[in-house]
């Protein structure tokens, strides 16, 4: 206990941080943008962040993460004509009726090209058909906490019952690039589908995110070097989208852009995009709320008689600005009582997680809250000796018992040898009586 009271010391002395800050002259033309810390959801910029848009083409890292979570890559999938029903203005790799593709190719396409015939093929790949994919979709984003998205298919093309929001877009985004599969193929600037069954012509793929382009690549390239890979969107009702992944020494920051200008020559997302990541990098530093070596909690099991010690492994550190401040700061832990039963006293120690502790951050200036969670690993084990409340009873009975049935014994005894010598006194005074009255009729002489 005085370990974990020195890690809240430490927890408390060391959170003089805001959440969501105050926005400072950055230009950001786009009707709606936010720049997140990845690490801790805390968001850095926001402008318009809960205002409903379309997301536009931005959808696919949802039907991305999903294919990805529920089919195997090299699984082979063959296009159904239903798949192929799509707008005749959408963005398409050309696949063909009857054509057979590998989920990874399709992947390719649906992140690099943005096809919604792509989109749509993974979606009966991992539901069977279009409306129950949207169906887990849409369960999907209520798991990574969005509150303002709903989605009515799986490529984007817009339709009224189909909207996010910025903060909300950031949110699916910081979850999808937790997964390598996905940070992969986002982040590839070109890929070759091969010939096919349906096809002898080589299919080639370029990413549309013009932040990892460089001139070689494309005349209209915004290279941006810490940018690792992103996803666009355009609709004539969603106008220009971006959502984006850049990292830089130990800081990652996620940007979502929606509503940028969509007839200008410069491509107003890219910059915007920019002008976030750098704003992120250059005015926020890594504050160190809890070191992982002041941290010290015990777990016991009263059924085993085992004590369980669990740890942070890393420090938590946040992005923050050290002149801001917050109202509240608090934590839970949470022991997985399934996972440490699996343990005894001479168990192997591993790795598994069993449990987290969840920091919950209150606002000086704002309604909202963010709470972020550390993984707990189990440290040791050791015997743990004590007696149950049932024991304590149980013992006090016997006590309770014992002592009266000594009572009773000596009570007992003590009636039978009072009765004893009353006997033996009546015995011995009849005796003394019968004696006398001999003497009176034989006196000795």
């Amino acid at each position: 206990m005085k370990k974990l009271l020195c890690f809240l010391f430490v927890l408390f002395a060391c959170a003089s941080f805001n959440i969501l800050y105050a926005n400072t002259n950055i230009s950001v033309s786009s009707k709606s943008a936010v720049a997140m810390d990845l690490d801790s959801g805390i968001v850095l910029y926001s402008k318009n962040l809960n205002q409903k848009v379309y997301p536009a083409s931005t959808t696919k890292i949802l039907t991305a993460i999903l294919a990805i979570e529920n089919l195997d890559l090299n699984k082979s999938v063959t296009v159904s004509k239903t798949a192929l029903e799509i707008p005749w203005d959408s963005s398409s790799i050309y696949l063909k009726k009857g054509e057979i593709l590998t989920v990874e190719e399709l992947l390719y396409g649906l992140l690099l090209n943005s096809g919604n015939d792509a989109a749509n093929v993974l979606a009966e790949a991992v539901a069977h058909d279009i409306p129950s994919f949207v169906e887990i979709m849409n369960k999907k984003v209520k798991e990574i906490g969005c509150t303002n998205t709903h989605f009515n298919n799986a490529h984007g093309y817009s339709d009224d019952n189909h909207y996010t929001t910025a903060l909300d877009m950031a949110k699916i985004l910081s979850y999808c690039v937790k997964n390598d599969t996905f940070v992969k193929i986002f982040s590839t600037k070109s890929y070759i589908i091969n010939e096919t069954n349906k096809t002898k012509e080589k299919r080639y793929l370029s990413n549309t995110n013009r932040l990892i382009q460089t001139k070689e690549d494309s005349q209209y390239a915004r290279y941006y070097k810490y940018c690792i890979g992103g996803k666009t969107g355009y609709t004539d009702e969603a106008g220009r989208t971006l959502v984006t992944y850049a990292k830089k020494d130990n800081k990652n920051i996620i940007v979502t852009i929606f509503g940028a200008s969509s007839n200008s020559y410069v491509d107003v997302r890219y910059t915007d995009a920019i002008n976030l990541f750098e704003y992120s990098f250059n005015s926020f530093e890594k504050v160190l709320v809890a070191e992982s070596k002041n941290f010290n909690y015990n777990y016991i099991n009263m059924n085993k008689r085992l004590k369980y010690n669990v740890m942070l492994k890393d420090d938590l550190e946040i992005l923050a600005k050290s002149n801001d401040d917050i109202k509240e700061l608090s934590y839970n832990i949470n022991i997985y009582d399934n996972k440490l039963n699996n343990y005894n006293i001479d168990s192997q120690i591993n790795d598994e997680i069993v449990g987290k502790i969840s920091f919950n951050i209150t606002l000086n200036d704002e309604t909202s809250a963010y709470s972020f969670d550390k993984p707990l690993y189990l440290n040791k084990i050791d015997e743990y000796t004590y007696i149950s409340t049932d024991e304590v009873v149980n013992k006090i009975e016997l006590i309770l018992i014992t002592c009266i049935i000594s009572i009773v014994i000596i009570l007992t005894t003590y009636i039978v040898l009072i009765v004893i010598i009353k006997k033996n006194r009546k015995i011995s005074n009849d005796r003394i009586k019968k004696l006398r009255r001999i003497n009176k009729k034989h006196p000795q002489v």
